[in-house]
């Protein structure tokens, strides 16, 4: 798996893959862990990141306990979209790894959506556009979500 400048979506499935492909290009033990909550809250401040590489845990968990998802998802936009683009490329994290458990899977149609473990199915469609499939357990878009 490379390595792919942008917002990612993993599966748990393919961790290792991402795990030896960032050891391969940095001289680190391991990513970044943070916490979904944690990651927004930088971008909204735009707090610098420690690292160039993160891997943001809990984007499933957001998404299972919000009552409104159409307001997490504009929520969402509003926190990545517009300036935020900017200030990401800029930024030294370059590399945004969401880690999906593997009872997360993704479904693709006209729009790639995720299917939580309760069932549910969550169109990312709205708040990252269209994503590319770089494997059947690994997609991305770049830091423009507004495109």
């Amino acid at each position: 798996m490379a390595l792919r400048v942008g917002y990612n979506f993993v599966r748990s499935a393919a961790l290792n893959n991402f795990l030896q492909s960032f050891s391969q290009r940095f001289d680190e033990p391991a990513p970044t862990k943070i916490s979904i909550v944690n990651f927004l809250r930088h971008v909204e401040q735009r707090e610098q990141f420690p690292h160039q590489c993160l891997q943001v845990e809990g984007f499933d968990r957001l998404w299972e306990v919000v009552e409104d998802e159409g307001e997490l998802a504009e929520r969402l936009k509003k926190v990545l979209g517009g300036s935020a683009a900017d200030w990401m490329m800029r930024a030294p994290s370059k590399f945004i790894y969401f880690v999906l458990p593997h009872e997360v899977s993704f479904i693709v149609a006209q729009h790639t959506s995720i299917r939580l473990p309760d069932r549910r199915l969550i169109d990312l469609t709205p708040v990252f556009g269209h994503l590319s499939e770089e494997s059947s357990d690994h997609y991305h878009k770049g830091f423009n979500i507004d495109s």
